[in-house]
């Protein structure tokens, strides 16, 4: 096993394997278009992106975290998606199509849920925003598969 991680390479975000570095650099415009990791997670920052632009779901989801923070402490409103389709609509749509956001103590949060990268980012921006002037929006976009079914798997 260690021999074939010297030979081939990985995609960072997949378990796409390439024979070297020098072909995941040239692929990786291609593969960039269908790779999971990759395009979840340009839609999340697609998704904060709306939050930010759109006045009406700032003010919706400011409302919801400055409440969460006076009865519960510190925290993040969690936005979840259960399906990218549907992460996709929000984009699209705005605030009727955001779901029910929630308020999640940051003690609270799971770090299965989300990995431990991002776990323990969250959890620093939890404990060290100003709650005066900021919040934190952790978005998730929940993809239960979308393995082939049929066809050649690479």
């Amino acid at each position: 096993v260690s021999d074939a991680r010297r030979t081939f390479k990985t995609c960072h975000n997949c378990a796409h394997v390439y024979c070297s570095r020098e072909c995941r650099r040239a692929h990786w415009e291609k593969h960039r278009k269908t790779c999971l990791h990759s395009r979840v997670g340009a839609l999340c920052r697609r998704v904060l992106s709306t939050v930010k632009e759109d006045s009406e779901t700032l003010h919706h989801i400011s409302l919801l975290a400055r409440r969460g923070f006076l009865a519960r402490g510190r925290g993040a409103v969690k936005s979840f998606f259960s399906s990218p389709e549907l992460a996709e609509r929000f984009v699209s749509n705005g605030l009727l199509e955001m779901g029910e956001p929630t308020y999640i103590r940051w003690a609270d949060l799971l770090p299965n849920e989300m990995g431990p990268e991002l776990y323990k980012e969250l959890l620093r921006l939890c404990k060290s925003y100003n709650p005066d002037t900021r919040l934190v929006l952790y978005v998730a976009v929940c993809v239960v598969s979308e393995v082939p079914t049929s066809g050649a798997v690479k």
